[in-house]
């Protein structure tokens, strides 16, 4: 049969038939649960050829490893760790691999694909969907792109966080262990102890102080202790003072250094409450750091 299609109509199929093929390829991997289930050759499709170079990254200790194979671009693309890893010697060996024996492989694995889709939403294999991350993830998941020296990515991360409508009904205590993971005076840190002292009437705070890490039991006994000095305190914040009070222990450097602070000028004097001057009880807060180990 003879074709009578004239060239520039033919040329404009072939250019139509090759753009196809990445579409449908973008649309496979962002319908993905996993970012494994796409096959390289399938990525270097869809991003024109420009992850070409492929390099293993080990993630684990001993037997428990696993190994993950993602295009060098895609890491170093932000992160200054794997950027500093893939230097031009380097790149030359035969073998070319990273090992990451202390991270767990499930938040590594978690990082790649959410380098690779640029946002931090995991999909939902049931309905197709972008689903929500578990608090202990997210937070697990911003600690290791503060290591990785991720800045752009750790943004996202702490957008997403600090985007949640109802943080305290979110958060857990798994979370805040995670969160504690990194550097305790954290940019992450410092956001979940303000969170709760904001809202102290917060099922998370009321339900779960017993169970958060010492050393938050111990930011968070004096960010109250600094309101209490500066503020007038609702029952909420005096209730959370008098907490620690009744605690067994020896009073802390750290509250002590707090409290002979002079309060601010427009401090005022703290009401009573329960008989005793808020200011008193606050100088008798007994910590539930090291005593509590």
């Amino acid at each position: 049969m003879a074709d009578n299609r004239t060239a520039v109509e033919k040329r404009k199929e072939e250019a139509e038939l090759h753009d196809s093929q990445p579409r449908n390829i973008r649309k496979k991997i962002m319908q993905a649960y996993d970012h494994r289930d796409i096959s390289i050759a399938d990525w270097t499709k869809a991003a024109g050829g420009n992850y070409d170079e492929v390099i293993s990254v080990i993630v684990g200790p001993g037997d428990e490893a696993k190994t993950y194979l993602v295009h060098a671009k895609v890491l170093a693309r932000s992160s200054h760790f794997f950027k500093a890893c893939m230097t031009n010697d380097w790149l030359e060996h035969k073998e070319k691999t990273i090992e990451m024996p202390d991270d767990d492989p499930t938040i590594v694995n978690l990082y790649i694909e959410c380098c690779y889709r640029k946002h931090v939403l995991v999909s939902n294999p049931r309905s197709g969907l972008d689903s929500s991350l578990s608090a202990e993830l997210a937070c697990h998941l911003w600690v290791l792109t503060d290591k990785l020296q991720d800045a752009p990515m750790k943004r996202l991360v702490m957008a997403y966080i600090f985007g949640k409508r109802f943080l305290l009904d979110w958060l857990t205590p798994a979370a805040v262990d995670a969160a504690f993971l990194g550097p305790d005076d954290s940019k992450l840190v410092e956001f979940l102890l303000d969170a709760a002292v904001f809202f102290p009437n917060s099922v998370f705070v009321k339900n779960h102080l017993e169970d958060l890490p010492v050393e938050y039991h111990t930011k968070l006994a004096a960010k109250f202790l600094v309101q209490a000095r500066n503020e007038q305190p609702s029952a909420s914040h005096l209730h959370l003072l008098n907490h620690f009070t009744n605690k067994q222990g020896e009073p802390d450097m750290y509250y002590d250094d707090i409290l002979s602070q002079p309060p601010d000028d427009n401090s005022g004097s703290l009401p009573n409450a329960g008989g005793d001057n808020a200011s008193v009880r606050a100088n008798r807060v007994l910590t539930r750091s090291q005593r509590r180990i």
